[in-house]
């Protein structure tokens, strides 16, 4: 049964008190202990740690006597109510300088005791209550004052800390005031600095020069007025002694001139070593399934004030787990990681490392991280553990496979290289997994070296065994390489590879392999072994019949034994084994399950064998559902070859589901559409993953091909009328009424309404939408047009031939509101593109999603079959008890889409649970499904990526997205050729453009390549077998070439084919059926191929393939470009680069020039290949004058120019 659950995090406050004060912490309170009546003079207040720690968020609070009147008040303290308060002191630190706060106040006129009280709060634990100080200054009577003299008496108080850090910033306070009686004209303020130190700043317009810092005069200071001033200034390297001087002087005369300076002392505290902690975090999963990838993220934080220098972090991977990755450039040396020293890690700096391992069969993995930083204070937080325990078997088998590889023939006395790939193809993780190398005899081979190095070096008779691998996931391989020296001539030499494990092996027959080599010199006869199945369908369904075709060309050898082994569920057909096309007996069962055709000879004369066999085989109710795989193999002396075939098995019903629904001008009368709601055409209606619906004339849309498992439908708020206000329908939609939950079932059709409070001016308005023709579009468009933002237009056009229309256009409907117009003026080049209406702007920025938990309780540990269950299983996000009666998944997913501020639009998605067998660029599939829901609605898909993630930032023409995308078509297909990039891809694009720039910037890391085929035309248009059939789907670019017959290497035409629309690509066979038939040359008698490029998924790790292209519009009449892409297959490395240029050099005539260079590849060699081409282009006249020169090591299987070629022309074609 399934549950769902909610799970809320609460947030706790930090523990402690308000209104402790760290043990250690002192407070002192100090000044003059008499004072005479009236006098001005200051209390300083001095904080310092004694404690073994740093403190945090100090408190001062000084209470002052209610006879004393606050003059100036340093450190940003504030007086209410005759109480001071400062800012909290942030940090303390060990043996740090004291902090220094002081307070200046004017005595009474008569005598008094004035009594000044300190406090210290913090907010730290552990603490033993606040500290106090007091200091007691006494006010001494004196005769009274005599009468004031005239003239003005100016005086200037300054005041500062009187301890300050070393290079520490201090402020001085300068009081300048006016006792009177008379006003002060031209009054002038100086501050003389001390020599050593730096002036940071100064209030009032102050300006420094020579040590003086001067403000501008005071042109009129009154009686009892006062002005005050600040000074910034940054102590040198203590310790040391500063005293800094203030002076004020003016031009009216002043009786008291005793008072018109001020000095101020202050000591520089020796420097403090600072305090550097820097801590690790280590995180990963609670639990992982047998075999299943752990992946920890460890986390190093600097978290003082100060950057820290040398840090050093190592891993100690869990010792029985099996090392797959790490990020950052991390060594693994034995079981510990250890990352490049960090020089330094800025204040608050954060560095983030992943670490991937493979868990073993059973226990509990531990990972320690160790971050080591000279100086650190606190050790505490240097190491982080981080657990994760290993759940039972998930079900499924394990299935080792081992190929081995290697030369056919070398000479006598050189080294054969030997490849052995070791694969699981099983469901379910091998443990222990241990390759072994039998090597030949001695006196015919000698063993030279192997990589990685084996357990021990060979000693005749030898068997090479490498260091057991705990654990080798599904679907991941290992490679060795053995080189061994043939000295023998005219020797025939059989290396033996093989693979075993602790896990038992569902077919054992694959678990060693045999390469043959031979040497020259008295020759033993060649020897040739091939064989290729094929499967008469890709796609069936229980009770139907499949055909399988067996080829089979042997030389050298006295026979060969033929043996099929059917998937399970398929039943062999009694009576259909046809051997070139004549009766033939039925097979014999084997050991394994085989089923043994017989041994068939060659022909005694010529020592060949060509053998076509075929046969029927019938899929039973006990065939699962997903993809049968056929294997045959053939036995030829010591030679085995196999090969395979692949049907996908459907069930009764396709496990994909449909929704369906209407969105109508509800009456409030019934959830349900009732007769005189009308539908509201022209609305979008999406799902999480991106794929959405437009409603037909009718309301109503339909979106089919859906996964079984729990979908949000949405509403596009912006294609509503406006002023549309949606209800909620039932418990199923949310309370604005704008999304609904479908929690679909396999092969379930659900409906999902969505209502419109109705009124008389919506009625109108719909009423109009229904009246307006409704656009069909039958296939997407590769490239659209943008009608929005800015488009880049390259200058030189494109080679194909021109685009015209069929007829006289209508005139535009003016009540249509397209902004688009059309233009029936016949233009070159060709495009296929999908023209739109321009909607209105994307509705603000909204987010669907959601979030679901399901727990299992069974009473055995036996798990139901996939096919069994009424939604997808939950893969990613789960928990298993080691009993495997309770277990639990989690799933959350989330579409973001909208505009957001300043022309930007997001689009977001993001599933933990992939979905399986997802096609790049995933689209409609005309082939897979019967659309016939009884509407005209129009099908959407967005956010297309065959990750889990898609993202995308747009704004005008420009963009950021990650996803699926195609390399080319190239920015401008008239000038780049030779340096021609097209792929499919899943990964980063950025797509930068402007009127005159447009650049294009990709990354990927992932293990396809790209594989061209050209295959010449038959005049048929089908079948067509391209070289491999595990090519992926949608990823095909496929083009009609036509070559010039005269020089092969030159293009004459070319057009590209559309898929479904031009052809079809059956899954499983790579065969290619076309919709109409392609002759094998034109009325000219130039030779047409078909050129099909496709993406297939390697067996080595995965790498990064990056690159970009650029073009810029220099000039009116000039364009100018290049490229640049590097691909890290292990496979064939290489870098290509190009320029390219153009320039109109009269109207409709340009020249065009292109540079490109090759380095590595196939080679291995650099390649370098340029041309030339003058065109013209006008209404009657189509003039090309080229010249093409490639390196026969130039390789770019994705240019249409051939390597090694040398090729100059002229063509010429008049209407």
């Amino acid at each position: 049964m399934g549950l769902g659950v909610v799970f809320l995090g609460l947030l706790s406050a930090p523990r402690g008190a308000v209104g402790q004060v760290p043990s250690g912490v002192t407070v002192a309170v100090d000044g003059p202990p008499t004072v005479a009546a009236g006098e001005v003079f200051t209390w300083s207040v001095t904080v310092r740690n004694a404690a073994a720690r740093s403190r945090r968020n100090v408190v001062v609070v000084d209470t002052l006597p209610a006879q004393a009147t606050v003059v100036a008040i340093s450190g940003g303290g504030v007086e209410s109510g005759g109480v001071i308060r400062w800012p909290p002191i942030a940090s303390l630190p060990v043996g740090g300088p004291p902090v220094v706060l002081t307070v200046t106040v004017q005595a009474p006129a008569g005598a008094a005791t004035l009594t000044n009280t300190a406090v210290v709060l913090s907010a730290q634990p552990n603490l033993d209550g606040p500290k106090v100080a007091s200091f007691t200054t006494v006010v001494a009577a004196g005769p009274p004052p005599p009468p004031p003299p005239s003239g003005a008496d100016l005086s200037i108080l300054k005041t500062g800390p009187p301890v300050v850090a070393s290079e520490g910033t201090l402020t001085y306070a300068l009081t300048v005031r006016n006792a009177g009686p008379d006003p002060a004209v031209d009054v002038v303020v100086e501050d003389v600095l001390p020599s050593a130190g730096r002036f940071v700043g100064a209030s009032g317009g102050g300006t420094h020069a020579g040590g003086v810092i001067r403000w501008p005069v005071i042109p009129l200071l009154a009686p009892g007025a006062q002005r005050t001033f600040t000074v910034e200034f940054q102590a040198p390297t203590g310790p040391s002694q500063l005293t800094n001087r203030a002076t004020v002087r003016s031009g009216t005369s002043d009786p008291v001139p005793t008072n018109d300076t001020s000095s101020v002392r202050t000591t520089v505290e020796p420097p403090v070593p600072p305090e550097i902690d820097v801590g690790v975090t280590a995180t990963g999963p609670l639990s992982v399934p047998a075999g299943g990838l752990v992946t920890y993220t460890v986390e190093v934080v600097n978290t003082r004030s100060v950057p820290a220098r040398g840090v050093s972090l190592q891993f100690q991977l869990p010792p029985n787990a099996a090392f797959v990755s790490a990020s950052g450039g991390a060594i693994l040396n034995g079981a510990l990681l250890a990352w490049p020293p960090i020089a330094v890690l800025p204040v608050g700096g954060r560095l983030r490392f992943t670490i991937t391992v493979r868990a073993p069969g059973t226990g509990t993995l531990e990972g320690i991280a160790i971050v080591t930083t000279p100086g650190d204070v606190d050790p505490a937080n240097d190491t982080a553990r981080v657990e994760t325990r290993v759940q039972g078997s998930a079900g499924g088998s394990t299935d080792l496979e081992v190929r081995k590889s290697g030369p056919a023939r070398v000479d006598p006395g050189a080294v054969a290289v030997y490849r052995i790939v070791a694969r699981n193809r099983g469901a379910q993780s091998a443990f222990d997994v241990v390759v072994a190398d039998t090597l030949p005899d001695p006196a015919l081979a000698q063993f030279v070296s192997a990589s990685p190095a084996p357990s021990a070096h060979p000693t005749p008779p030898a068997v090479i065994e490498w260091p057991a691998l705990p654990v080798l996931g599904p679907g991941d391989s290992v490679v060795y390489e053995v080189r061994l020296r043939l000295p023998v001539p005219g020797a025939r030499v059989a290396d033996i590879a093989s693979v075993r494990s602790s896990t038992p092996d569902s077919d054992p027959t694959n678990d060693a392999d045999t390469a043959v080599t031979e040497t020259g010199g008295a020759s033993t006869g060649s020897t040739r072994l091939q064989v290729t199945k094929e499967a008469g369908r890709s796609e069936a369904q229980v009770g139907d019949v499949v055909q399988y075709r067996i080829d089979v060309e042997a030389e050298g050898v006295p026979g060969v034994d033929v043996q099929d082994l059917l998937p399970p569920g398929f039943l062999y057909v009694p009576g259909s084994t046809r051997i070139g096309g004549t009766i033939a007996a039925d097979p014999t069962p084997a050991a394994g399950g085989w089923l043994d055709f017989g041994t068939f000879p060659t022909d005694p004369v010529t020592g060949t064998l060509r053998l076509t066999l075929t046969y029927r085989a019938e899929i039973g109710p006990s065939a699962p559902v997903g993809e049968g795989v056929n294997r045959v193999r053939v036995r030829g002396g010591p030679t085995t070859e196999e090969s395979e075939a692949r049907v996908r098995v459907r069930g009764a019903f396709r496990e994909e589901g449909v929704i369906v629904g209407s969105v109508f001008l509800d009456c409030g009368c019934d959830p349900a559409q009732l007769d005189g709601e009308p539908g509201i055409p022209g609305v979008r209606v999406y799902l999480q993953d991106g794929t959405a619906a437009i409603t037909d004339s009718d309301g109503r849309y339909s979106l089919y091909g859906l996964r079984p498992r729990n979908w949000i439908v949405r509403v596009d708020r912006s294609t509503l009328p406006a002023g549309a206000a949606l209800v909620r329908l039932s418990n199923r939609h949310s309370d604005d009424g704008v999304s609904a939950l479908v929690d679909l079932t396999r092969g379930e059709m659900h409906r999902a309404d969505f209502g419109v409070t109705r009124s008389e001016r919506l009625a109108g308005e719909i009423e109009a939408r229904r009246r307006q023709p409704q656009v069909t579009s039958a296939l997407p468009a590769p490239a659209p047009v943008l009608v929005r933002g800015t488009t880049f237009r390259s200058l030189v056009p494109a080679t194909e031939g021109p685009v015209g229309v069929p007829g006289p256009l209508a005139p535009p409907d003016p009540a249509m509101p397209a902004a688009a117009g059309l233009d029936s003026t016949a233009v070159p080049g060709a495009v296929q593109a999908e023209v739109e209406r321009d909607l209105p702007a994307p509705e603000p920025l909204a987010l669907s999603g959601l979030l679901e938990a399901r727990i299992d309780l069974r009473s055995s540990g036996v798990a139901l079959a996939g096919a069994d269950a009424f939604q997808d299983r939950l893969t990613r996000l789960t928990w298993s008890d080691d009993t495997h009666e309770r277990t639990a998944g989690a799933r959350g997913s989330l579409f973001a889409h909208g505009a957001l501020g300043d022309g930007y639009t997001v689009t977001a998605r993001l599933d933990t649970e992939p979905i399986p067998d997802v096609r790049v660029f995933r689209d409609i599939e005309p082939d897979a499904f019967y659309p016939v829901w009884g509407d005209a609605s129009l099908s959407r898909f967005g956010a297309r990526s065959t990750s889990r993630f898609f993202g995308e930032v747009r704004r005008g023409a420009s963009s950021l997205t990650y996803g699926d995308f195609r390399t080319g078509p190239a920015l401008a297909p008239g000038a780049v050729a030779l340096g021609a990039y097209d792929r499919v891809l899943t990964g980063a694009i950025q797509h930068l453009e402007t009127e005159r720039v447009q650049v294009d910037a990709f990354a990927r890391r992932g293990r396809s390549s790209r594989v061209v085929d050209e295959i010449p035309a038959r005049g048929v248009s089908g079948p067509y077998s391209l070289s491999r059939a595990d090519g992926l789907l949608h990823s095909e670019l496929v083009e009609i070439v036509t070559y010039d017959r005269n020089q092969p290497g030159r293009v004459v035409a070319v057009e590209r084919l559309e898929r479904f629309q031009d052809y079809t690509l059956e899954p499983f066979t790579g065969r290619l059926l076309l919709r109409r038939p392609v002759p094998a040359v034109d009325a000219a008698l130039n030779p047409l191929v078909l050129r099909v490029g496709y993406e297939v998924e390697g067996d080595t790790d995965a790498f990064w393939t990056v690159g970009g292209f650029a073009q810029v519009r220099a000039h009116d009449r000039v364009e100018l470009g290049g490229g640049w892409i590097r691909d890290d297959d292990p496979v064939g490395r290489f870098d290509l680069a190009s320029v390219n240029a153009a320039v109109e050099v009269l109207d409709a005539t340009y020249l065009i020039g292109e540079l490109a260079r090759r380095d590595g590849g196939a080679s291995g060699r650099q390649g370098d290949a340029g041309r030339v081409e003058l065109r013209h282009r006008s209404d009657r006249v189509a003039l090309d004058a080229f010249f093409v020169g490639t390196d026969p090591d130039f390789e770019n299987p994705t240019s249409v120019f051939r390597a090694g070629r040398r090729e100059a022309g002229l063509r010429s074609v008049t209407a």
